[in-house]
């Protein structure tokens, strides 16, 4: 496929913007869903947040990119007088099999609202349609990932239509914030499998005009959740997040 990319400021968020519009095309709607209450602290960085998980998930989709036009500056009437790149990119993804529509999962957070206040205990609800193993993390406002369930480095088997209540979680802001915006992320696998196995850092190299290069890196554990799902085929997992907010 085809696919075009513009970015601001800086030559390889046109690239990205780019290779995450191929990744859209490939997952569909349905990894796009992964997002629609995905949070974490400022606008700004819930778009990192994207950008790494898109940028991890393309390791296992993407087999070959082609640079059909390199990140070039647009001309100032098109874009106000703002730097904007755009770059254009021939990409070859990998077919990953069709989605489990019978495979759901639930995620429950009680109290079940949007806003919460620093200190208070929640507890976590998960139900699924199929004998599966679940996994659930924290995208806190740091944009840093952290396992909330469960406890043990050994997954635990979830059977189908049961219920499993997690207590003693208390959602909490972080030193020196007054308000902040985080996700719980529930993964759940038809057999065990280590979601964050694997290098923590990837890099893409970027050619611009003139053939100068560069690189963009994305370290952390979300771009990891990507690459290891995108490892897996289709029917093999299902997604939920829930987005909510932190006030003192």
């Amino acid at each position: 496929m085809e696919v075009e990319g513009v970015g601001k400021e800086k030559k390889e968020n046109a690239y990205l913007d780019a290779l995450e519009n191929a990744v859209r095309r490939a997952a569909g709607i349905r990894l796009l869903s992964v997002f629609q209450e995905l949070r974490s602290g400022s606008a700004k960085e819930a778009i990192t947040s994207r950008q790494s998980f898109m940028l991890g998930m393309s390791e296992g989709l993407v087999t070959e990119i082609d640079t059909l036009e390199r990140a070039k500056l647009l001309p100032g009437e098109l874009t106000n007088e703002e730097p904007v790149y755009r770059c254009r990119l021939r990409v070859t993804v990998r077919d990953r099999g069709e989605p489990d529509e019978f495979f759901q999962l639930n995620l429950v957070l009680q109290p079940e609202r949007k806003t919460f206040r620093n200190g208070e205990e929640v507890e976590l609800r998960l139900s699924a349609t199929r004998d599966c193993f679940v996994t659930v993390y924290n995208l806190g406002a740091d944009n840093q990932l952290y396992k909330v369930y469960p406890a043990a480095e050994d997954q635990v088997p979830l059977v189908a239509d049961e219920v499993k209540t997690v207590t003693g979680l208390r959602i909490g802001l972080l030193e020196g914030m007054d308000q902040a915006s985080e996700s719980i992320i529930a993964v759940a696998t038809k057999e065990p499998f280590d979601l964050l196995s694997g290098g923590g850092r990837q890099n893409v190299t970027l050619r611009f005009e003139g053939n100068v290069q560069g690189q963009i890196r994305h370290v952390g554990e979300f771009t990891k959740l990507g690459r290891g799902l995108a490892r897996l085929s289709e029917d093999r997992w299902v997604l939920k997040s829930l987005g909510y907010s932190i006030i003192r």
